[in-house]
């Protein structure tokens, strides 16, 4: 179960987070998101987040790439903040992509092979 809280205030737009950002939570709070006003400052606090998966990691590295602003505690959420402020976060996804779509044209490829022998 995911909390969350929309806070329009006259100098930044806030949402606050609780709980487990996972699955259909992570889809909620991106509906909520995706209302928010893009002319002023956006923060998303993350202090009462309990635990992420996946489509909650990708929510956030979107979040993040629309120029949000976080706030964490404890050492595993205060890691993941600043792993979506890496790099390292966009690279290991586009490896995993390359890999994956690899892995899936490889029975054409090998089609394509037997066609040309």
């Amino acid at each position: 179960m995911l909390r969350v809280t929309e806070q329009n205030e006259p100098d930044a737009w806030r949402l606050t987070l609780e709980g487990t950002l996972a699955g259909r939570w992570a889809a909620e709070a991106e509906r909520v998101w995706s209302g928010a006003p893009t002319e002023k400052p956006r923060e998303v606090d993350l202090r009462g987040v309990t635990s992420v998966d996946r489509a909650g990691r990708d929510l956030l590295h979107r979040m993040h790439r629309d120029g949000a602003s976080f706030v964490a505690e404890g050492v595993v959420m205060k890691a993941l903040v600043e792993e979506l402020r890496s790099e390292h976060f966009d690279r290991a996804r586009t490896i995993v992509r390359l890999v994956v779509a690899l892995i899936a044209l490889a029975p054409v490829a090998a089609a394509h092979a037997v066609l040309k022998a």
